[in-house]
């Protein structure tokens, strides 16, 4: 009797479990993308000058058309940062700074008006403009 003929073989078990090991990370990759809305809304009740915040994004988007795009923002934006439209506004805030700090100890940084900004700032900045119409 060869091991076909009971069943499942065993490379045939121990792929089908490396498969369920991968699956619940594609499954979180495959998530529809943010509500931009939504996460300009977390976002915009964590800061204190939201029209400030907004004209800078103003001043981004119209120096960076590359970050332009409501959607691909927010899904950038949620993915580095980790948020979830329950996640607590301390994480947010806790996250968003770390963020920032990287950015600057990184280099990345975009240029608006002779600012140099952390591209997190800069984006967030961009999504509230965008979300405001």
């Amino acid at each position: 009797m060869t091991n076909r003929s009971r069943g499942v073989a065993r490379r045939e078990l121990v792929l089908a479990l490396a498969a369920l090991s991968v699956a619940p990370g594609l499954l979180v990759s495959c998530r529809r993308r943010p509500d931009p809305r939504a996460l300009a809304a977390a976002l915009a009740a964590r800061l204190r000058r939201d029209e400030a915040v907004r004209a800078l994004g103003r001043a981004v988007v119209a120096t960076h058309p590359e970050e332009s795009d409501a959607g691909a923002l927010a899904a950038r934006l949620a993915a580095e940062l980790g948020w979830t439209p329950d996640a607590p506004g301390a994480e947010l805030d806790r996250r968003l700074g770390e963020r920032v700090r990287d950015d600057f100890r990184l280099g990345r940084l975009l240029v608006v008006d002779s600012w140099r900004l952390a591209a997190t700032e800069a984006r967030v900045a961009a999504l509230l403009a965008l979300a405001a119409g």
